[in-house]
């Protein structure tokens, strides 16, 4: 694919989603602007297989201080509601890691971290609720792009930097309550799932995977139940 080809993708992909805006907002009775955190209790289950095997091949006597703990998580998004069902766009960053460090706090360590940005979309079923407090379910769908970095201290001097993708869904439960007219704050709980997902690769180096003493390859592993407050500026109410 020439460098004019994908000029040409990101511009229609663009006015699609611009046209597609415009016409969900002709006919919403609700378009709002949320930003939502929380923390995300991810699995992580290779990762911390591997940490756990990497404690004794740094050259120094080590202990895990931590190994992939739960994380905060930020996710901003705009969604445009008609009737009972709305619909619209998710964007969520996550971010966590590892640390192995000497027992004789001689400050040799060997670090990793993951982050992940996972653009989507949402889609949310709204029971009909006059009220000032409502409750709904949502759906989201979109792609995960993973970054892994290993850094060693001296005299260690290591530094790898691997990639992975992956596509994933969230199924989950709000509870929101409008404090004002444009004003409304919530509280979210839902699962975030990865599936077909790919290993993670060398940059620089396509093709070249981390392998565990077993001879399985290491992927994200971002499974896990996700926890979150929803602050909500409502843009748009129809009358």
């Amino acid at each position: 694919m020439t460098r004019n080809s994908v000029s040409i993708n990101k511009v229609n992909v663009f006015l699609s989603f611009l046209f597609l805006c415009i016409a969900l907002n002709s006919s919403a009775q609700e378009f709002d602007f949320s930003f939502q955190t929380g923390v995300g209790f991810y699995k992580m289950n290779d990762l911390k297989a591997l940490t756990t095997q990497g404690i004794n091949q740094h050259g120094f006597q080590a202990k895990i201080v931590y190994n992939y703990p739960p994380s905060l998580y930020i996710q901003p998004s705009i969604t445009f509601r008609i009737r009972g069902i709305s619909l619209g766009f998710v964007y969520s960053y996550q971010s966590t890691g590892s640390r192995i460090s000497a027992i004789d706090n001689s400050n040799k360590s060997f670090d990793t971290k993951i982050n992940c940005h996972a653009p989507g979309i949402i889609l949310g079923f709204h029971p009909e609720n006059d009220g000032k407090m409502r409750m709904s379910f949502y759906g989201k769908l979109g792609r995960a792009y993973s970054n892994l970095s290993m850094n060693g201290s001296q005299p260690l001097n290591e530094s790898y930097k691997f990639d992975s993708r992956c596509l994933y869904y969230e199924p989950g439960l709000q509870i929101s309550y409008n404090i004002k007219k444009n004003y409304v704050v919530g509280f979210n709980a839902g699962y975030f799932k990865e599936f077909k997902r790919q290993d993670f690769e060398l940059k620089g180096a396509r093709g070249t995977l981390i392998k565990t003493n077993h001879d399985s390859y290491i992927g994200n592993g971002w499974d896990g139940l996700r926890l979150g407050l929803l602050f909500t500026y409502r843009l748009f109410t129809a009358k």
